[in-house]
């Protein structure tokens, strides 16, 4: 990445890293990060009514990111009131390699 303005550019295990010796402004980084995959998850559950939403790539290394999901997941369908949502959500079984299968599948059905 190029950095501009001689702002550090940071890896999302920065972020995190940063959050967890309580950086004020990473806090907020890794709120946003939750609160809007749990956007993108409610979206989905609401168009497409999976079973289940599966995570991977590097993220789905986080022993915290299935639990922290759920609860920002349930208190955005409280404050939307679709709390009634049931779609579970998971790790991928390939965790962080989970995108490189996918690619290599992808790419074998394009031969």
């Amino acid at each position: 990445m190029e950095k501009q303005n001689n702002q550090k550019n940071y890896e999302g295990t920065d972020m995190f890293a940063l959050a967890e010796i309580q950086n004020e402004q990473a806090i907020r980084s890794v709120e946003v990060l939750y609160t809007s995959l749990s956007i993108g998850i409610l979206n989905l559950e609401g168009s497409f009514d999976p079973d289940k939403i599966l995570i991977g790539g590097g993220i789905s290394k986080r022993p915290d990111l299935i639990s922290e999901l759920q609860k920002q997941f349930k208190a955005l369908g409280v404050a939307k009131h679709t709390e009634g949502l049931d779609t579970r959500i998971m790790l991928c079984k390939y965790l962080a390699e989970s995108n490189m299968i996918g690619i290599v599948y992808h790419f074998e059905l394009e031969k």
